[in-house]
Order: structure tokens, then sequence, then C-alpha cells
């Protein structure tokens, strides 16, 4: 196929190229309006390390503490709470020096902050950590709108039901085994046409007056 012939399928597909696209953009425009706004949810600690400990925090050991079945426990135990490891596992977390940046997306900013400060409390009295004895909350929990994941989802939507229309424009050509130009039979039968017989189309006007005028007895 040449891009002229590529060109010609799309225009004449147009309907379902522009059709599809549009659709998905209103129906996860819809979606991620009924969905609500996701938010993150970010706190800073300020940790206190030992005289024994290394220039380098083990910033491996530090998140595989915060996110293990032991510091759950302590956690529920010391803020009355029901946290799971699944819920732990969702924080991300970030380190620089001394301080560490924990993160949280959800939908609920109440439900962030909630364990997030539970989180920087029993990071301060529980000891849990090597080489840490305690922390600081430098940022109390920030919230922030992330509006920028519904502009992604509505943009990821259309870009893939754009993608689906070109491919059943395509697929409608290719299954159509009609021939619909001189060209055509050329092409797949190797022969010349003897001449083309043109579809006309009379106008409304004859068709009404032949239709009126009484058959011939």
């Amino acid at each position: 196929m040449e891009l002229r012939e590529y060109w010609l399928v799309m225009r004449k597909k147009l309907w379902i190229v522009l059709l599809l696209p549009l659709l998905a953009a209103a129906v996860s425009t819809l979606y991620v309006l009924h969905k609500g706004t996701w938010y993150t949810v970010e706190e800073t600690l300020l940790v206190n390390e030992t005289q024994n400990a290394s220039g380098t925090p083990d910033t491996a050991t530090y998140v595989g503490v915060l996110q293990s079945q032991l510091f759950a426990e302590t956690l529920n135990r010391q803020a009355s709470s029901n946290y799971t490891v699944r819920e732990l596992n969702q924080i991300s977390y970030q380190f620089n020096g001394q301080l560490i940046t924990m993160a949280l997306d959800t939908r609920n900013p109440a439900y962030g902050r909630k364990i997030l400060t539970a989180i920087g409390e029993t990071v301060d009295s529980s000891h849990l950590i090597p080489n840490i004895t305690g922390g600081v909350v430098i940022d109390p929990p920030a919230t922030t709108p992330m509006s920028k994941h519904r502009i992604r989802d509505v943009a990821l939507a259309t870009g893939l039901a754009l993608l689906a229309a070109i491919g059943i424009a395509f697929l409608q050509e290719y299954l159509d085994l009609r021939f619909k130009s001189e060209a055509d039979i050329v092409r797949y039968l190797n022969i010349s046409p003897l001449g083309v017989v043109s579809q006309y189309k009379l106008p409304r006007k004859v068709k009404n007056r032949s239709a009126a005028k009484p058959a011939a007895k």
C-alpha cells in the first residue's frame, strides 16, 4: 500500500477514526470525575543517627523495616490503629542525609495525614530502625491535589482509542474483497478493463415526473 492509499483509507473511515477517540475521551472524563480527586500527602522527618552510624545511610534497611510486619504491629499498638503491611508498602520514601520524606497517594487526605503522623511518632519512639534513635517532624503532613493524573488518564484513553480506531479502519478495508476501481482489477486480476459502467442517478424532479406519468395501454 502506498502512502496515498493509506490516506484514502483514513478519509473513507474518518467517522470511525474520530468517533472512537471522542467517545473514549468523554467516558474517561466522566470516570475520573466520578472516582474523585487523588491527593499526595507528604511528611518530612529529621532522624537522629547514632555516633556509630556511617556517613551514608542504609536506605534499603530503613525501607525494609518501615514496611515490615514488626513495624506494622508496633505502629498499631502505639497508635491504637489497624494498619496492614500492604498499606505501609503504598508509602514511598526519599532520603537526603538525615531527612526522610514520606509520600502517599490517596483519595482520602485525612487518612494519609493520620498514617504518616503515626509512622513519624513510631519511628521516634520505637527505635526499630538500626542506627536511628528517634526522629522529629520538621514538615507536618501536607496535602496536594494530583490533577495531573486526571489529564494523564484521559490522554491515555484517547490515545489508545485512536490507535484502535485506525486498526479497525484498516481491518475493515482489508476484509473488504470488492473491486472498487479499475486499478484494483489491474492489480489483482492482471487484466485490462474493457470499459466502465457509470452509476447515474436521476434528478428528483425527473423521478417524480416518471412516477406521475400514466402507463401506456
